[in-house]
């Protein structure tokens, strides 16, 4: 694509510049860049002695496990020096699983582990496994000591991760570190999970990175366990923001003095809203400042802490046994955005692509999909192999193709869609299927093959298919001299001569046929 891109910026220069010359250069060079391709890889449980590899040596920006419920298993602790996203691929009956098993026993092992600055960690649509399969040991997931890293976790579930003391499952050294964790749930772990605790300190500042939980469910918890563990070893964190909103907590049955959540020193603003507590043996133990409660259930606290709009009916679950927290009683948790308190799961349907790609060109194709409810928008991941070429932002929820043109004739593309939600009450849906491939036409004909006398025919200068669909005129050299959609006949005016027609029908099969007119 680096080939493409330059032709794409050297030929809308050429176009430009007399107008706008240094403006127009600069802005487009920029853009160029913006679309350096991200490179992925995608693994099967067969492959996970690569996935070791790869992530030890930083081959890939993606990562992505594609078996249903498979088990992927890391051998050692794997230092990621870039940015890095690891997920499931979408659509999968269940996620794929990453777990751990080294020969280590220390208490502090991690999974995945990075010292470098300014690094963006995605996980996505996973459940991961804490208990390390060669020692019994628990092991840390992400152990981040670089600083001004975010890590992203979405849509995934962890279990057994038992960490007791300064581990749990994120351990977050690193000087202004944020974790944001969204529609994901915690069963059975136990320890400090969620752990900011030896940032760098600056004349008595503790420089602690902010925290988001959204659509998060805590569940099952025994020994001593404390979901949020800010530790100010006798400083102050300044600047600290910490949002907790729509999470549900259920079921703590503690041995430790500590709370449910630890923020000391601080000096930003804690909010917690639209949660469910219940059956927690432990207190908030919010030291400073005092956090705004609203919109809560505090009636699973011995002595609940003050809240506004709190609610008094006593949650009833749909099946809490497997983890499915959905009230039954609905009607009496109705929080001030219109939707119900605790983890409502609000993550939109992963959007479905069986009506694949048409109107194939030498340059392009457009993506189709199917619109999902209460989308604001689609992003569209276009790849090429094993690379993401690009990223493209598609607005309305009624949305449902993408014209994607600038390609490279002859090669072979996918593309996946992702429903974006207004990131309040609706998040963004997991990644959707891969498409089939898509190959684009031969360069030098405009076509890739020559097939179906029985489906295009012409009379005089009219072209007539069998279906409706889009009909596109080539001549021999391969240039478009015609483009027609949503019909089965186009009346042209061409100089008599030899010509290419193709025809897409609604299903996207293509169709070629050489004319004479």
């Amino acid at each position: 694509m680096k080939t493409n891109l330059t032709t794409l910026v050297y030929t809308t220069c050429i176009n430009y510049l007399s107008k706008f010359r240094a403006i127009a250069l600069i802005f487009l060079l920029v853009f160029a860049i913006s679309l350096q391709a991200q490179t992925m890889h995608s693994y099967a449980t067969t492959d996970a002695t690569a996935l070791n590899a790869d992530l030890a040596a930083g081959t890939y920006d993606i990562y992505e496990l594609t078996t249903s419920g498979g088990a992927y298993v890391i051998t050692a602790t794997r230092t990621l020096s870039k940015s890095t996203t690891i997920r499931g691929t979408g659509g999968l009956a269940s996620k794929p699983v990453l777990s751990f098993s080294n020969s280590s026993v220390t208490a502090s092992v991690s999974f995945l582990k990075t010292t470098a600055t300014s690094l963006v960690l995605n996980f996505q649509n996973l459940k991961l496994s804490g208990i390390n399969g060669s020692t019994g040991v628990q092991a840390v997931f992400l152990l981040t000591q670089g600083t001004n890293n975010s890590i992203i976790v979405k849509n995934c579930d962890f279990n057994n991760f038992t960490n007791a003391g300064p581990h749990g499952i994120f351990r977050m050294d690193g000087t202004g570190t944020s974790l944001d964790i969204q529609g994901s749930t915690f069963d059975g772990c136990t320890g400090r999970l969620l752990n900011f605790y030896t940032p760098t300190t600056t004349a008595g500042v503790a420089n602690y990175g902010d925290l988001t939980l959204k659509n998060n469910t805590f569940s099952n918890t025994s020994g001593a366990t404390t979901i949020v563990y800010y530790r100010s070893s006798g400083t102050v964190a300044t600047g600290v923001n910490a949002i907790i909103d729509h999470c549900t907590f259920y079921k703590f049955t503690p041995t430790n003095t500590d709370g449910i959540f630890v923020f000391r020193a601080m000096t930003g603003t804690i909010n917690v809203t639209n949660c469910i507590f219940d059956q927690i043996g432990l207190g908030f133990s919010f030291l400073s400042p005092a956090p705004a409660i609203d919109y809560c259930y505090l009636g699973g606290f011995a002595t609940p802490p003050t809240g506004t709009h709190t609610f008094s009916s006593v949650p009833t679950y749909t099946d809490a046994a497997n983890l499915n927290f959905r009230l039954s009683n609905a009607g009496s948790y109705i929080c001030s955005d219109a939707f119900v308190a605790g983890n409502t799961y609000n993550s939109l349907a992963v959007v479905s692509i069986s009506t694949g790609a048409n109107n194939i060109s030498k340059v392009g194709f457009t993506a189709n999909w199917t619109p999902v409810v209460n989308a604001v928008s689609y992003d569209v991941y276009l790849y090429s192999a094993a690379s993401l070429i690009s990223t493209i932002n598609v607005g309305g929820q009624a949305s449902s193709s993408l014209d994607i043109t600038g390609l490279t004739a002859s090669t072979t593309y996918t593309y996946k869609v992702v429903a974006k939600g207004d990131g309040i009450n609706y998040f963004d849906s997991a990644l959707s299927l891969e498409s089939a491939p898509i190959t684009t036409n031969d360069l030098g004909t405009g076509v890739s093959q020559l097939d179906a006398p029985n489906i295009i025919k012409t009379f005089g200068k009219s072209i007539v298919c069998s279906g409706t669909g889009a009909i596109e005129v080539y001549n021999l050299q391969g240039e478009q001299l015609l483009l027609r959609k949503n019909t089965n006949v186009v009346n042209c005016e061409l100089q008599s001569g030899i010509y290419l027609v193709r025809f897409t029908n609604k299903g996207g099969r293509q169709f070629v046929q050489k004319i004479s007119i």
